[in-house]
């Protein structure tokens, strides 16, 4: 009998460095290589350093987990070639632009799936004509074990999934998302993400896996509770090298309006009364949260994407992480955890993780943050106490094995479904 295989269907890269959401793909992945699981990625949409290339090297901590295919391109070996790219002319240029001849038109359209309008964003929109029929030759040729869906509205994949198991990766409830996101100014990105649209896009799948309990019982109102799987980010203790600097802070986020709302409270409201009572307190941002801050204030460095951000918590005294809207576990804060430092964060910065109140108190407003930052830089005894303390229960709860082993019984159990 072959091993299990798992085909997943994303447009967002699962690059473990890319944001929390990568991470926590990579790692999924990772666990479920190990124990057997062959996974391959339908990836949609090209990255930058893809879509310039005409040959392309997956990077070591992707070749040693999965495999990655491309619409419109060919592999040789380890390199993906694309030939609409190829730096070549003559008769080789026009037999292989008769293969890869430019997609007709209708190929870029959405196919309709679970009542969602046309016109919205395409980071949220279902899958286009083009991208269904390279999933379906996909699927022909692997015959896979599980199709998983990233994100809910590529769930349409699940029309030519034929016997394999239907996963959808929800890292999110939507409507509830759409709520907080109308509440920073931006009421019509998400405003199509209803409950009703939601349990629509949810309704065809096998398993929906939510990444906090709070999400658990969301999903339990909009599908049959016995769907939905609880799998959560995972949290492996990680090392980061020295010296830390006992007055640096460390913010890390990416570029969502969930993360630009809490830098900007932290910077506008928060870091003057650190500074006020701790001048020495320095905050180091990382991430693309912080692309397009004019001038910073006192004591503010914006080093913007960074590859390897090991070095920057090993140098920092404090994580923060100061969101006030949003949903989900936040990936950022247990990556904190697993390095070890400790966190200040807001109540919206545990939702999903309760059990940590008691080390890590929730800050929710400028004044109790500030606060909560001055004690922390000034107190090294109570620094380590929290951070020994939330790691401690961290790791406890959120071990690899227990967090992604419900996933991994999910794809290599047997098909459910009878064929198409």
């Amino acid at each position: 009998m072959s091993a299990p295989l798992a085909l997943f269907v994303t447009r967002h890269s699962p690059r473990p460095r890319e944001d929390g959401s990568g991470a926590y793909l990579h790692e999924m992945v990772s666990f479920l290589a190990a124990h057997g699981v062959r996974c391959h990625f339908a990836w949609l949409d090209q990255p930058e350093d893809v879509a310039r290339a005409w040959r392309w090297l997956p990077p070591p901590e992707l070749a040693s987990v999965c495999h990655l295919h491309f619409r419109r391109s060919v592999r040789l070996g380890p390199a993906h070639w694309f030939p609409e790219r190829l730096p070549i002319g003559g008769g080789l240029a026009t037999r292989l632009g008769a293969r890869f001849r430019p997609e007709p038109p209708h190929a870029r359209r959405p196919v309709p799936f679970a009542g969602i309008p046309a016109g919205v964003a395409r980071w949220f929109r279902p899958l286009e004509v083009g991208e269904l029929a390279f999933v379906a030759r996909l699927v022909r040729r692997l015959r896979p074990t599980a199709l998983i869906a990233n994100y809910p509205w590529l769930g349409g994949a699940f029309a030519v999934a034929g016997p394999a198991a239907r996963i959808v990766l929800t890292h999110n409830v939507w409507h509830q998302k759409a709520i907080s996101t109308a509440a920073l100014g931006e009421p019509g990105r998400l405003a199509h993400l209803t409950p009703a649209t939601e349990a629509a896009m949810l309704g065809a799948a096998d398993h929906v896996v939510a990444i906090s309990e709070d999400d658990c019982a969301a999903f339990a109102k909009l599908v049959p509770a016995e769907r939905v799987l609880f799998v959560p980010k995972a949290v492996a203790p990680r090392s980061a090298p020295g010296p830390e600097d006992p007055d640096l802070c460390l913010c890390l986020g990416s570029a969502n309006p969930a993360n630009r709302a809490g830098l900007d409270w932290l910077l506008a409201e928060v870091w003057p009364l650190v500074r006020r009572d701790h001048p020495a307190a320095r905050l180091r941002l990382c991430g693309r949260a912080g692309e397009g801050l004019a001038a910073l204030p006192p004591g503010v460095e914006n080093l913007g994407y960074v590859e390897h951000p090991e070095s920057h918590y090993g140098a920092a005294a404090l994580a923060l992480v100061p969101l006030r809207h949003g949903g989900g576990v936040k990936i950022k804060l247990l990556e904190a955890l697993a390095f070890g430092k400790p966190v200040v964060t807001t109540s919206i910065g545990l939702q999903g993780l309760g059990f940590l109140v008691a080390s890590t108190p929730p800050a929710d407003t400028a004044e109790a943050f500030a606060a909560q930052i001055v004690g922390l830089l000034r107190d090294p005894a109570a620094r380590a106490t929290r951070a020994a303390e939330s790691r401690r229960l961290a790791l406890e709860r959120f071990s690899l094995e227990r967090c992604y082993r419900p996933l991994l019984t999910a794809i290599a159990g047997p098909a459910v479904h009878a064929a198409c």
